[in-house]
């Protein structure tokens, strides 16, 4: 034909795969600001209180009740439990709803 002209230089393999392509991604959005608040989502310490004191004078009754003792009884702590583990389910689906979808 005309001359066979050479193949050389036409392609040159790199010493990529998908792999390390992948892992090298991996490798920087976890190192990134995002990758970082993403992976310490879920680590949330937060000061524990006491039981409140609180109290109300009824004067009809000339009596003063104590609503510290409903705060701090141990069904109403689990079910404030319950109730923020419901709270922090919701909120983690909708905070995903509005950053990804």
């Amino acid at each position: 034909m005309c001359g066979n002209p050479g193949t050389d230089g036409l392609y040159e393999k790199k010493g990529k795969d998908f792999q390390s392509v992948f892992q090298t991604f991996s490798t920087s959005i976890q190192s990134s600001q995002f990758g970082q608040a993403a992976t310490q989502y879920f680590n949330v310490t937060t000061p524990s209180g006491g039981c409140p004191s609180w109290s109300v004078s009824v004067p009809y009754l000339n009596a003063t009740i104590s609503l510290g003792e409903f705060f701090c009884n141990p069904n109403v702590i689990a079910g404030f439990q319950i109730m923020g583990a419901i709270m922090l389910a919701v909120a983690s689906f909708v905070g995903f709803k509005w950053a990804i979808l």
